[in-house]
């Protein structure tokens, strides 16, 4: 293999440019690098008790759940600056979920409750979930009482970036994909 032993001259005006880039710099004393990773932080355990759950829900509060929030058919939610590649993929299914979450049957208290540390502990879940909640079919009300409620939960936690009605084969409009922060 042939080498080139052409050099290039560097004009004064790129030198200083170089010097002024550089300048602070400051040599090393070794020529080590070091393999380690960085230690993570201990996961947080989960709290068994309800009470104090309820008592923590930082994030998921009922207090100003507006009772007028229009009935949706489909859900879709994205935070600002979400691509909209990624709400797309999520769309169609194609983020596949990593964890299953069930809230169909359960009452509005017992959904917060479930939800709620499901959010605060998204570490333990994954980034992608499937968040079953059903369509209100069997409700006496002959509405989505769950759905709208977590539609509204969901918008208001900062851990999630998106969500959006999942695909027929994953209960579709009785079901929503979320996406939450790593």
């Amino acid at each position: 293999m042939a080498t080139s032993s052409k050099t290039t001259k560097i004009s004064d005006a790129e030198r200083a440019l170089f010097l002024d880039a550089v300048e602070g710099a400051r040599r090393l004393q070794h020529d080590r690098v070091s393999l380690e990773q960085p230690k993570r932080a201990a996961k947080r355990p989960l709290r068994n008790d309800p009470l104090a759950q309820s008592a923590q829900l930082i994030s998921i509060h009922d207090a100003a759940f507006p009772e007028d929030l229009p009935q949706q058919e489909f859900l879709a939610y994205q935070t600002d600056g979400l691509q909209r590649s990624v709400l797309r993929k999520l769309r169609r299914g194609q983020l596949p979920p990593s964890t299953r979450i069930d809230l169909h049957g359960k009452t509005v208290e017992q959904a917060k409750l479930i939800l709620a540390q499901v959010l605060e502990n998204s570490d333990r879940y994954g980034q992608n979930l499937l968040i079953v909640h059903g369509r209100g079919l069997s409700s006496p009300q002959g509405e989505a009482i769950l759905k709208r409620r977590v539609a509204y939960w969901l918008r208001q936690h900062p851990n999630v970036l998106a969500y959006c009605s999942a695909q027929p084969q994953d209960g579709g409009t009785g079901a929503v994909y979320v996406l939450l922060r790593k």
